[in-house]
C-alpha cells in the first residue's frame, strides 16, 4: 500500500485492478475460514486501494471483517480494525454502527503507537472523522495536526488537504488557504496524481 502513496501509484493501482478478483477471493477464503489475523491484515492493506477506488466489494468485505476479533492486540491490528470500520461506515456514513469498534481502535492505536510512529494514513485520519461527525470542531483540527506535520510526506500533505477543507466546510478560513497550497505542493513533489 505504500506504493500507491508515491508517483508510482499509477503502475501499482493497474496492478491492484488486475489482481482484484484475485485478492477479494483470497479475503473471502480468509474471512470464511475465520481467520482474523489475514481478513485484518488484508483489509488494512487494501483499505486505501478501496478508498480511491470508490466504494462498494471492499465496503462489503470490511462489513463482514469488523467483528472478528484479532489473534493479538497489537498496532498492526489496531489500526486494521480502524481501517476496517472506516470502510464499513464510508458507504452510507452511518458512523454509529461502527462507533463503539472505531472507538476501541482509536484507544488502541493512542495507546500502542510510540510517539511520533507512523500509523497507517487511512487509521491516523480514524479519530478526526469521529470528532468531525460529532461535530467537535476543535478536537477533529487537533487531531490533524501531529499528521500535518509529521514525517510522512504524504499523510502530510493528506492532512493539510483535509483540514483545509474541514476547515472551508465550518468556517474557520484561518489557516485553509495555505494548508491547501502546501497540500498541492507536496502531493506534486511526491508525483501523487489523486492529490493533484
Amino acid at each position: 500500500d505504500p506504493m500507491l502513496r508515491s508517483g508510482e501509484q499509477v503502475r501499482w493501482f493497474r496492478a491492484l485492478i488486475a489482481e482484484h478478483d484475485n485478492t477479494n477471493a483470497a479475503l473471502r477464503w480468509a474471512i470464511g475460514r475465520g481467520d482474523a489475523g489475514t481478513a485484518l491484515r488484508f483489509v488494512r492493506a487494501l483499505g486505501h486501494y478501496w478508498s480511491q477506488r470508490g466504494r462498494g466489494e471492499g465496503d462489503a468485505l470490511a462489513r463482514e471483517v469488523l467483528p472478528m476479533q484479532p489473534p493479538e492486540e497489537s498496532l498492526l491490528f489496531a489500526e486494521a480494525q480502524a481501517v476496517c470500520a472506516m470502510m464499513t461506515a464510508s458507504g452510507s456514513l452511518d458512523m454509529e454502527s461502527v462507533r463503539g469498534p472505531l472507538t476501541d481502535a482509536i484507544a488502541s492505536i493512542n495507546r500502542l503507537a510510540a510517539d511520533g510512529q507512523a500509523v497507517h494514513p487511512i487509521a491516523s485520519m480514524a479519530e478526526s472523522l469521529l470528532a468531525m461527525f460529532d461535530g467537535d470542531v476543535d478536537h477533529a483540527l487537533a487531531v490533524m495536526d501531529p499528521s500535518a506535520v509529521g514525517d510522512d510526506p504524504w499523510l502530510r500533505a493528506a492532512a493539510r488537504m483535509y483540514r483545509s477543507t474541514y476547515r472551508a466546510n465550518v468556517g474557520r478560513m484561518d489557516g485553509a488557504e495555505a494548508d491547501c497550497a502546501e497540500a498541492l505542493a507536496e502531493f506534486r513533489a511526491i508525483g501523487d496524481a489523486w492529490g493533484v
